[in-house]
């Protein structure tokens, strides 16, 4: 789901779940939370937004508390990277009340902010965004690259044995270079956090 289409659905008022099997074939549940509060004049509202996360976590995990639903995927000693989208700039990424709800469930389950890593594909989208000042004490932002270009064959914070082959090249890249048709896995994802969150 894209952020847009999480918004506009943000706008209804209800709980909804059900069970969906995963591209792995094993069962899973998708749980869809909506408040018509979480977004008043143009401006999200901190407390709906923490209200839909808490039950969100609680339905999807079954569990009696906020502690309880994310003590049932965290626990201390955990490394876990967040991933941001600050492609939208400081209007349209992601939101200061939802991450600062995903970091307070994380501390619930004992996972401390020195072991929390907030992470997208672009540091200067990061800081354009103001991402950074989002962060309490402790938690850390990083990148695999420092900002966008055309090319986008920089590798200095991407794991070359690590990738997914691509059936697309770009126009005028040559067919016979694998390394245009490769997508990287980032150091941050594959060597920095146990457990990746959307």
């Amino acid at each position: 789901m894209d952020r847009r289409s999480f918004v506009q659905g943000a706008a209804l008022a209800a709980v909804k779940t059900e069970p969906r099997a995963s591209a792995s074939g094993f069962p899973g549940r998708v749980i869809a939370i909506e408040n018509p509060g979480c977004l008043a004049a143009g401006k999200y509202q901190p407390e709906p937004i923490r209200q839909m996360i808490e039950r969100g976590m609680k339905e999807l995990t079954q569990a009696p508390s906020w502690q309880d639903a994310w003590r049932k995927s965290f626990q201390k000693g955990d490394v876990v990277g967040i991933k941001v989208s600050p492609v939208g700039g400081p209007l349209l990424s992601s939101d200061a009340s939802v991450l600062r709800s995903l970091i307070d469930g994380l501390n619930q389950a004992g996972v401390s902010n020195r072991n929390i890593l907030i992470f997208s594909r672009y540091r200067q989208e990061i800081l354009e965004a103001g991402i950074d000042k989002w962060l309490p004490p402790g938690v850390r932002f990083d990148a695999p690259s420092l900002e966008y270009d055309d090319v986008q064959l920089d590798m200095g914070g991407y794991d070359e044995k690590h990738f997914m082959e691509m059936a697309l090249l770009k126009p005028g890249d040559s067919s016979t270079d694998a390394h245009l048709r490769r997508s990287y896995v980032s150091k941050i994802d594959g060597q920095s956090a146990d457990v990746s969150s959307a």
